[in-house]
């Protein structure tokens, strides 16, 4: 039997806010937009959810077994490491939060557990995690639920943010590989008036020997002058495969432009790459003919990092 997540994937469905809406929770409380929502800006630079004035609660129970771990191995008592992160909201980022994970057997009764309680936010991100060790035989189901709330009692979304909830068994199962080039692309001087330049492609690929799962997005100060006009069909990869994301420049205003496609993924050894984007966009509109092909000397190496 093989297991459908490797050591460094979390076992949980739709954990970074990556999937639709809040697909794979059971929500217990906090009705979906009113008290539930999704925003951007996680801890991957992507998406997070976020609560509001009163408890959002949610949970997931994982079955092992149905997820092809060996119940053999499972009696080994492998170290299972939970992982969440937790900010809270301006105007008073000290809101409440809490996150408790059971460790269940096959009648799905709980006899390992690690609960924070209810604890406060703060105004960056904070990182709760622990690792279950030496628990003993029996594990088949592993449970999860967190939830948060704001301090002001607003309506709205003031409430603390979750993100990159994360559950690992430490089986030896293979692990995948990413790999994103080209490494940076320049894509040169652009007229603010002339519209996008022509796609770049940046690759995606999975070089490793399990199954890759990923997300992109753009990110910094200034992605705005940027835009993915291609995104890929799968954010699963199998070993050997590859995924193809088509990005534009297109400033509104002249000067020099950085900005970062971002790919985050399950790969233990790179779970984040930052591939550089950088243009110059000039007042005066290039020339209709061969848009796109003045080019303004590279200040990337072509060489990996």
């Amino acid at each position: 039997m093989t297991a459908t997540a490797s050591w460094g994937e979390s076992l949980l469905v739709n954990p970074s806010a990556d999937g639709a809406f809040l697909s794979g929770w059971t929500i217990h409380a906090g009705a979906p937009s009113s008290g539930w929502d999704v925003r951007a800006g996680g801890i991957d630079g992507c998406r997070r959810f976020v609560t509001s004035y009163e408890w959002c609660i949610r949970s997931q129970e994982i079955d092992l077994v149905a997820r092809g771990f060996a119940p053999e191995a499972l009696d080994a008592a492998p170290a299972v490491a939970v992982s969440e992160w937790f900010a809270g909201a301006d105007p008073d980022p000290n809101d409440y939060a809490y996150l408790k994970v059971e460790l269940r057997d096959a009648g799905h009764v709980a006899f390992a557990t690690f609960d924070t309680g209810v604890f406060r936010t703060r105004g960056g991100w904070l990182q709760i995690s622990h690792r279950f060790t030496d628990y003993g035989p029996g594990l088949r189901y592993i449970y999860w639920e967190d939830g948060g709330k704001d301090t002001e009692e607003w309506a709205g979304q003031f409430g603390a943010s979750l993100d990159a909830a994360s559950c690992d068994v430490d089986l030896p199962f293979p692990q995948p590989h990413l790999l994103v080039s080209p490494p940076a692309i320049d894509f040169g001087t652009q007229g603010t008036g002339d519209g996008p330049t022509p796609a770049e492609v940046i690759v995606i690929s999975n070089t490793g020997v399990a199954d890759l799962v990923f997300n992109v997005c753009l990110s910094g100060a200034l992605f705005a002058d940027f835009a993915i006009v291609s995104g890929p069909a799968t954010r699963r990869l199998s070993p050997g495969q590859s995924a193809f994301v088509a990005v534009v420049f297109d400033p509104t205003l002249d000067g020099e432009k950085l900005a970062w496609l971002r790919v985050w993924s399950d790969d233990p050894e790179a779970t984040l790459v930052e591939l550089p984007l950088a243009g110059t966009a000039v007042e005066t509109p290039a020339p209709t003919a061969g848009r796109g092909a003045h080019r303004a000397p590279s200040r990337f190496s072509t060489s990996p990092r």
